[in-house]
């Protein structure tokens, strides 16, 4: 059933007040596979507000979210989305959230096109290009593990930080670079580990010399960054440890614990890369 006219003006006015955590709270909740058989099925039935929770299982399909509705699964480790390799695997929507998802097997991973959303604790691997591609607006990618895709980590293509960012990301062992910042991009990129990149940690084209670089831990990447990436001296240059919790888990281990290099050493004493998690279950 679709909210009224004014229903809707007064969910519009609660998602501008509620921090991005509580908006998976507004709204009903639509439960894969149990409502609906696929997670398509389900976003199509969904309106502003509401949340679609997927159920621990490997789902193969290529999905659209809708415009401010949270699609959240249990766990990165448990609700893994394979796409197709002809297309991305899940395209953005204004004000939409993802989360808890490993995305993988597709042309991208996601694509947002002049979108603002949210993509958080997923891990988004093995995709044939890159694992997200930005398009002029920047989302928040927060608290991601962005691994082993077939060119760039992620690919920002005249991007700029309205409100977006990208934070406390682990973006490891893509095959060229583990961030591309191409025409007159312009974002912030703080507290993230670039690690085994085979190209640059950053790569970013002369329009996108205004992007902020900073607190973020390169290492084993070929370069840190080209000349045209501001790679300040905020940023460090350590071994985080990683290998020691094993990078051949499928991208999981990252979570598992901050190595000692990275604690406090991040902007305001933040950590630098992956943070804990915040898990979310639609039952009382």
């Amino acid at each position: 059933m679709k909210h009224s006219p004014v229903m809707m003006t007064i969910l519009a006015a609660v998602l501008i007040i509620l921090p991005s955590s509580a908006q998976d709270y507004v709204g009903r909740v639509l439960v894969v596979p149990q409502s609906y058989r696929t997670i398509q099925m389900a976003l199509d039935h969904a309106d502003s507000g509401d949340t679609v929770f997927v159920r621990e299982g490997t789902y193969r399909e290529s999905i659209t979210l809708r415009e401010d509705v949270a699609l959240i699964g249990v766990s990165a480790e448990r609700t893994i989305l394979i796409g197709r390799r002809d297309r991305p695997v899940v395209r953005g929507a204004q004000g939409a959230v993802v989360r808890h998802f490993t995305i993988q097997g597709g042309q991208m991973g996601i694509l947002s096109e002049n979108t603002f959303m949210i993509i958080e604790d997923c891990v988004i691997r093995n995709n044939v290009g890159t694992g997200i591609h930005c398009v002029i607006a920047l989302p928040v990618i927060r608290n991601n593990v962005i691994f082993r895709n077939g060119w760039s980590g992620i690919f920002c293509e005249t991007t700029r930080s309205h409100r977006g960012h990208i934070a406390n990301n682990v973006i490891a062992e893509n095959r060229q670079s583990g961030l591309m910042l191409s025409g007159q991009s312009e974002v912030l990129v703080e507290n993230n580990v670039f690690f085994f990149n085979k190209q640059y940690g950053v790569f970013a084209a002369e329009g996108a010399r205004r992007s902020r670089i900073i607190n973020n831990s390169f290492f084993g990447n070929r370069n840190a960054g080209n000349e045209s990436a501001q790679i300040d001296q905020s940023n460090i240059s350590v071994d985080p440890g990683y290998m020691a919790i094993g990078s051949n888990s499928g991208g999981y281990a990252f979570w598992n614990a901050v190595p000692e290099p990275l604690r406090g050493r991040g902007r305001e004493g933040a950590n630098i890369g992956v943070v804990t998690r915040t898990f979310y279950s639609p039952d009382p």
